[in-house]
């Protein structure tokens, strides 16, 4: 019986396609690598953009609000100085109904007539010397109450715009955001508002009368808009005849040359990112080239990602320019926010992200502490990152 020899080395086939395995296995680790390192760029990228988006919109949601804070600070002040308003008219009505009906006192029902309406006078005239000053106080500190809010709202904004970055942790470290609001200048107070003349405040409180005493116009369907106007004018006659003082303090405007789509409502946010999370596949790359490459490190400005946003009146109706109604913009509280295509404010990011830095520090020290405060330098010296 014939025993058969096994093969000799050069025709053993045995195990030929290990060694095609294992040159697949090792294309295929790289190729991973590969992967891994596009798609950690990627998601590195993303979050920063994330974060950023946030960190401006919220931004711009608290200046919208503010806004609409003051709107509604506006609107308080005159109703509470439209009761003023009324009481100077009565009272004014009933002085002409008493002097008329006192000089036909001899007719019987103009004596009659002459005594309730000397009644009505004292009392209205006994009651405008008591509620009067009682409504300047509140005028006054509705005005404090106003100018408050338009300082302080960029700073809470600032606040909010810091705790929407760092909600994309760990990939984003801290965030910021820059708006001119953080840089009250001149007659702005912070939101681009400043105070008005009074005479707008008691346009505004007559035009509320008026609005009450036409108010049964609309249940006809007549038109009461122009006939509340008119009807304003001429309470504005009489109150000025019976002597009606001016606000002692005035309603909040727009600053001049603030409308929709310019910086005056723009708002920037910017956040910068871990550095050790976007170089997490550094090591897997190198093995991708089998030494052959040294990956390096991404830059410094790599780390940093930005976006814009504004706050903005929402128009209502066919306006064909900001003119017609920028009057009204502080008297309707319709701001709302939105995000932007960025557009740099040359001048503006250096020392608005300064104040950012600024703000991050004091919620947390240690992150601007050491090596960091090189990359905070960076930002502030080079801003190509936002383009």
């Amino acid at each position: 019986m014939a025993t058969s020899e096994p093969p000799s080395v050069a025709r053993d086939e045995r195990g030929a396609v290990l060694v095609i395995g294992v040159f697949m296995a090792a294309i295929l680790v790289g190729a991973i690598w590969y992967l891994i390192g596009i798609g950690d760029a990627l998601v590195y990228r993303e979050f920063l953009q994330d974060g950023a988006d946030s960190t401006a919109f919220s931004a711009a949601v608290y200046h919208a609000r503010g806004m609409n804070a003051v709107v509604m600070l506006n609107v308080v002040m005159a109703a509470i100085f439209a009761v003023l308003v009324a009481l100077h008219v009565a009272h004014i009505i009933a002085l002409f109904i008493q002097i008329a009906s006192c000089a036909f006192a001899w007719t019987g029902i103009g004596a009659v007539i002459c005594v309730a309406a000397t009644a009505a006078e004292e009392v209205l005239a006994a009651t405008i010397q008591s509620v009067e000053p009682v409504v300047q106080e509140a005028i006054q500190g509705l005005h404090t109450a106003s100018t408050a809010v338009a300082t302080l709202t960029p700073l809470v904004a600032e606040q909010r715009a810091i705790e929407a970055a760092r909600s994309y942790a760990p990939i984003v470290e801290g965030g910021a955001m820059v708006s001119r609001s953080l840089i009250p200048s001149g007659t702005t107070l912070g939101l681009p508002v400043r105070d008005d003349e009074p005479q707008v405040l008691l346009d505004h409180a007559e035009l509320d009368v008026a609005g009450i005493a036409t108010a049964p116009l609309r249940w006809f369907g007549l038109p009461s808009g122009r006939i509340a106007s008119m009807l304003a004018h001429g309470m504005d006659f009489l109150y000025r005849m019976d002597g009606g003082p001016d606000p002692q303090a005035a309603s909040k405007r727009l600053i001049d040359g603030a409308q929709n789509g310019k910086d005056s409502f723009g708002v920037w946010g910017f956040v910068w990112g871990e550095q050790k999370k976007h170089t997490s596949a550094k090591s897997g790359l190198a093995v991708a080239t089998h030494g052959r490459l040294s990956p390096k490190d991404p830059s410094e400005m790599s780390r940093y990602g930005g976006t814009k946003s504004e706050f903005y009146y929402d128009v209502q109706g066919n306006y064909p320019a900001w003119s017609t109604y920028d009057e009204d913009t502080m008297w309707n509280m319709r701001w709302r926010a939105r995000l932007r295509r960025f557009e740099d404010p040359t001048g503006l990011l250096s020392v608005g992200a300064a104040a950012g830095i600024l703000a991050g520090w004091t919620s947390d020290p240690n992150a601007f502490a050491g090596t960091r405060a090189i990359g905070r330098a960076a930002l502030l010296g080079r801003l190509e990152w936002l383009h």
